[in-house]
């Protein structure tokens, strides 16, 4: 009777299944059941007994298999966490910038409190905020810093994306891959030994299933480009929801640069020393 768990871990043995069952592989012994034992079983490779994964027709060590289904299940939850930060951060920042653009948000209090009704830009508004100025003359706030100085990307996004981590997850899937293949192998030449009339043994297990050693690489590698173009377009939305968010700021803060504050100061001086009242004094 089939074993219900083997199909649900391989569910490619169920197409199998329904159109005859596995082709026997080229090289098995006659009367061998290539499924004996489920997915994995115990056989004798060449001399050696090993536990021995088949899968599509590929035989494999099976720490191999089960590297690759970690492979797999690691790019699977990196992929799946990334987007779901990316996500959450871009819909803060998208609607940040929708409500500062569809209500035409100029002053400072209503600008203040669309900020600080988000946790992830609060911190960053207090410190954006104690760059403005106010001039009495010209009631027009000001601002003495370029918004992008505090409202930065490493401050607004990968403060709240692990960029860290998920920058080294296509290194470290290949590395593991790599490892796996280059263990299995290691396994296989551990076991042929050379006789003193010249007689190998052990190559049998060496040669045997040589192709499914690499799968864990395969997988990996796979794995590894594909998170890259995930990594693409997960970024995509917070850096179009950081430009929005920087836009419009901008459009509300006019920039007094310092040299210009103090280009001011000395103008203002110059005509307070000029004044009728002054000379007058004199």
């Amino acid at each position: 009777m089939p074993n219900l768990i083997d199909y649900l871990l391989a569910p490619w043995k169920i197409l199998e299944l329904l159109a005859g069952g596995p082709a026997p592989k080229a090289g098995m012994p006659s009367g061998a059941d290539p499924t004996a034992g489920g997915l994995c079983s115990i056989q004798d490779v060449g001399g050696q007994v090993l536990s021995v994964c088949r899968v599509a027709g590929y035989e494999m060590p099976s720490f191999v298999f089960w590297a690759s289904c970690l492979i797999l299940l690691a790019f699977a939850a990196a992929s799946f966490l990334l987007l779901r930060q990316c996500n959450r951060l871009s819909g803060t920042l998208s609607r940040v910038a929708t409500q500062l653009d569809k209500n035409r948000v100029k002053d400072l209090p209503a600008i203040r409190t669309v900020m600080n009704k988000e946790k992830t830009l609060a911190p960053l508004w207090t410190e954006f905020e104690d760059t403005l100025l106010v001039l009495d003359k010209e009631n027009e706030v000001f601002s003495t810093q370029a918004p992008d100085s505090i409202f930065s990307r490493a401050a607004v996004i990968e403060a709240h994306v692990s960029t860290a981590l998920f920058g080294a997850i296509p290194g470290i899937l290949t590395g593991v891959g790599l490892l796996m293949t280059f263990v299995a192998i290691l396994d296989g030449l551990s076991h042929v030994t050379v006789s003193a009339n010249m007689d190998v043994k052990g190559i049998g297990g060496l040669i045997n299933g040589l192709s499914g050693k690499f799968v864990s690489s395969i997988v990996a590698v796979t794995c590894a480009v594909l998170f890259v173009f995930v990594e693409r377009l997960a970024y995509a939305g917070p850096e179009q929801g950081y430009r929005r968010l920087v836009a419009q700021v901008t459009a509300r803060f006019r920039r007094r640069t310092t040299e210009h504050l103090l280009h001011r100061i000395h103008t203002e001086l110059s005509q307070l020393n000029r004044s009728p009242s002054r000379k007058k004094d004199e």
